[in-house]
């Protein structure tokens, strides 16, 4: 028994270098025994199985070395040999997977599209396929697969509940079709869980152990992360602010509720803004669209088109009065913001910051700070493989 506890021991500490290497590195022998708190030489030997075992490897860190002159330092970083992660990612429209390491980078990615019609089955079957493609491409086989979803959803028994406008797939269990497809262990995570997760691993949360992230992408979830853990309550089924209600007078919901956020803040009641400001605005590049995207609608914001900053303030008002009930009952002093746009703008982030900052009781002592996702649109998908490589640093998956 004391062999046992012994081997769980070392095996946690090997875990906690790995996770290190991971999500700070290039890192030096000698930054890891400052930060771990163990010897130069235990590092070292650990280091040394870690590198034989092909889950490390040595790289120079770029720059000048110490003293100007000489061979540059070397650091440490995920073998380009490492085992392999596959993420999947399950929204509206569209099923997205990829092959990623334990740092988060992705090696491939591939993506199917939905019919307009979908059961379980084919649902299944697109899921499948997506992760036999991969394989295929990849040069290593999968350790384990993660899957971020749209909920609700249950992440104990792995099961899809009933999200709302979803081809009316009701308590499907993804995960139990995947291990056996696969053969190795899944699991399941709320995609905003997801996309704080990865944030906590790879972005701006490796430095803050207390944050909210707020994902926008046909629909609005959120995840929490709070003293350095994700909170993915019992079930998971947590961070659904889209169906905080707003208006308990409002029009009924899907989900069962009333007066939701989703049916203010949804792409339907931007695109009929649009249409109704366009009489006002003929000159507006939106007038002359049927259906924008949200991008298109951030790009044109940034450069000032009246329609698109009535539209976007209107849309942002209703998130924001959800938002400020949840950062009043939590206390988050940072809030990181998750939506799809290549084109360069902070807009966003602006105008929720200055919504919420004047009307917050939780932050009177500080100003809450928004950023844009270190991801952009993707800190979900990134996010399903960090599922697992969470669970590897904790030892609960083996390598």
């Amino acid at each position: 028994m004391e062999h046992i506890r012994a081997r769980r021991s070392l095996d946690v500490v090997r875990m906690q270098i790995v996770k290190m290497i991971a999500t700070k590195g290039p890192i030096s022998r000698v930054l890891l025994s400052e930060k771990t708190g163990l010897s130069k030489m235990t590092i070292s030997n650990y280091v040394s199985e870690l590198i034989s075992q092909g889950i490390v490897s040595e790289v120079e860190i770029s720059g000048i070395s110490p003293h100007g002159k000489g061979r540059r330092p070397t650091g440490l970083t995920i073998s380009p040999q490492s085992p392999l992660i596959c993420g999947v990612l399950i929204k509206r429209g569209v099923c997205q997977a990829i092959s990623a390491d334990l740092s988060g980078r992705i090696l491939n990615s591939v993506h199917h599209g939905y019919p307009e019609h979908m059961t379980e089955k084919e649902l299944i079957a697109i899921i499948l396929g997506l992760i036999d493609s991969l394989a295929a491409k990849s040069p290593r086989p999968f350790v384990a697969c993660g899957v971020a979803s749209i909920g609700p959803l249950n992440v104990r028994t792995g099961s899809l509940l009933s999200p709302p406008n979803f081809y009316q797939i009701k308590n499907l269990n993804i995960i139990d079709e995947i291990q056996k497809h696969t053969n190795v262990p899944a699991l399941l995570i709320n995609d905003a869980t997801a996309g704080a997760l990865s944030e906590l691993l790879y972005g701006y949360g490796k430095s803050n152990s207390h944050f909210a992230y707020l994902h926008i992408m046909n629909g609005i979830g959120m995840g929490f992360v709070i003293n350095g853990e994700i909170y993915n309550h019992i079930s998971g089924q947590n961070g659904e602010i889209g169906h905080v209600s707003i208006n308990f007078n409002g029009p009924l919901c899907p989900c069962g509720n009333r007066g939701c956020l989703e049916l203010y803040a949804n792409q339907s009641a931007m695109w009929q803004s649009i249409q109704e400001l366009s009489h006002y605005f003929p000159k507006s590049p939106l007038s002359r669209k049927t259906e924008p995207g949200f991008a298109e609608i951030l790009e044109a914001a940034a450069k000032n088109d009246p329609i698109a900053l009535n539209v976007l303030d209107s849309f942002l008002e209703y998130v924001t009065i959800a938002l400020i009930s949840t950062i009043n009952l939590l206390d988050f002093p940072m809030l990181i913001i998750g939506y799809d746009c290549s084109y360069p703008t902070d807009i966003v982030e602006k105008i929720i910051m200055n919504k919420t900052n004047s009307r917050l009781v939780a932050l009177q002592r500080d100003k809450l700070a928004v950023y844009r996702s270190t991801f952009k649109g993707d800190a979900p998908l990134i996010g399903s493989s960090a599922v697992i490589a969470s669970e590897i640093f904790k030892g609960n998956i083996p390598l």
